[in-house]
């Protein structure tokens, strides 16, 4: 294991186990917030790269017409969208 330390008038010195604790818990912090932001990361390039709402709904009342084809397809490029940003 390796010994945390800091300086101290030039010197190198081991941290107490008090620092340490404080060091463990804002790397776990760090980590909490790394993840969210990596949580909030995919969901915002899936976003950017997501069809539009309008054509959705224009894709839904066609497939209800008869014409499934462009809703297919929106369905394939959120599949692949997906596939590109998966969650984390």
């Amino acid at each position: 294991m390796t010994t945390l330390t800091k300086v101290v008038n030039g010197e190198i010195v081991p941290l107490s186990a008090e620092e340490v604790k404080e060091f463990e818990a804002m790397e776990v912090e760090h980590l909490r917030q790394v993840y969210e932001r990596a949580k909030v990361k995919y969901r915002d390039q899936r976003r950017a790269e997501y069809p539009l709402i309008e054509d959705l709904v224009v894709a839904l009342i066609e497939k209800e017409e008869g014409r499934p084809e462009a809703l297919n397809s929106i369905l394939a490029v959120r599949a692949d969208i997906k596939a590109k940003y998966p969650k984390p």
